[in-house]
Parts: C-alpha cells; structure tokens; sequence
C-alpha cells in the first residue's frame, strides 16, 4: 500500500507560510478600526460622556447647556463634539501587535482638547475592548482556516 502525503505536506507547508505578523494584520481590518471609531466616539465620549478609564468627563457649564440647546446637541454630559471635527479625525494605526486610536486634539478654543480631557478620551474601557478583541479573534480563526485549507 503506496500512501500519498501530497495533501498533508500542502497543509503543514501552508502552515509554515503564516505568521503572526501577516495573521494579525488581517484580523485587524477596516471593519474592526471603524468600529473601534465608531465605539469610542459615538457611545463612549456623546452617548456615555466617559473616557476609556470608564470616568465621567464632566457636565456642561449653564452658557455651553444654552448654546448646546440651540444647536440641536446633546448637552447633559460633556462629549467633546461641537462641529465634529474631533470626531472626524479619528484614526485607528495597526502595527504588529498593536493598535493606536489617534485623533487631532487641536481646537479652535484655548488649549489642545488632551490638555484639558487628558489623552484617556481616546481608547476604549475594558468592556468595549473585550468586544473587539473578540471580532479580532473571529477575524484570526478565519483567516488562519481559510490559509490552511484553502487547497481542500
């Protein structure tokens, strides 16, 4: 009897070809950094008024309450969104085995929003990352199957 190994070199070569590097790379797509975006932004800082430590940023002083309710926004907790330029330069920067949230705190107020709110306001609480971390390992588990058997 004449075994045929053919498939099993396929796989253990195609295992050979992974790294952690390329692996991770993958399972922190463009989906898992918007939502990551989209986490810190609209329900941590406007929904919940928390940094990622999981602390209330403050509440508004009357006069800001006041302008806030003119223009339609939500005003019972400080979210750090006027016109959204904050929110809108958020960016997420994937490296090999890390991520940074990163956002342009320069205002057209006195000091830098970080000065003031300290650099916590970017990041997610432990809840939130637990979250993420488990669309990170959806993402690996995926792209480790689909490399590993993609010939069968």
């Amino acid at each position: 009897m004449v075994v045929d190994f053919t498939r099993l070199d396929k796989l253990f070569s195609a295992l050979d070809n992974l790294t952690e590097d390329k692996i991770w790379l993958f399972a922190v797509d463009k989906d898992v950094q918007d939502e990551m975006i989209r986490i810190n932004t609209e329900d941590q800082l406007e929904e919940e008024g928390i940094d990622s430590l999981g602390r209330k940023l403050g509440d508004y002083a009357p006069s800001t309450i006041a302008y806030k309710r003119r223009k339609g926004q939500r005003y019972d907790h400080v979210t750090l969104k006027d016109e959204g330029d904050f929110y809108n330069s958020f960016n997420v920067k994937v490296n090999v085995n890390e991520i940074i949230i990163d956002a342009d705190d320069s205002s057209k107020y006195n000091k830098p929003l970080f000065e003031v709110w300290g650099v916590d306001v970017l990041g997610l609480t432990d809840e939130n990352m637990t979250y993420i971390k488990e669309m990170i390992l959806e993402n690996y588990i995926k792209f480790v199957l689909n490399e590993l058997l993609s010939d069968y």
